[in-house]
């Protein structure tokens, strides 16, 4: 396998984490290589995932959608 660095927010960060245990991954990286794989597998909700991003950076400078607003946006109920 190849290691590569990503760089997110703090806050970010602590979302993932916090779904990765919640949703019953082992691990982080499990977590994270499970979204990518469905990303490129399903490329219709690349959109989803470029709002999030979006988002994501706008937040954190206090504006921007919250996760719950993108996922209202793209029809996604969060379970």
């Amino acid at each position: 396998m190849d290691r590569i660095n990503l760089r997110i927010s703090r806050s970010f960060l602590e979302v993932v984490d916090e779904a990765w245990r919640e949703r019953g991954f082992n691990s982080r990286s499990e977590y994270i290589r499970y979204a990518l794989r469905d990303a490129v597998n399903h490329p219709e909700g690349a959109g989803f995932w470029k709002d999030l991003a979006i988002s994501e950076a706008q937040f954190d400078e206090g504006e921007g959608l919250s996760s719950d607003e993108v996922k209202q946006k793209h029809g996604i109920d969060g379970e």
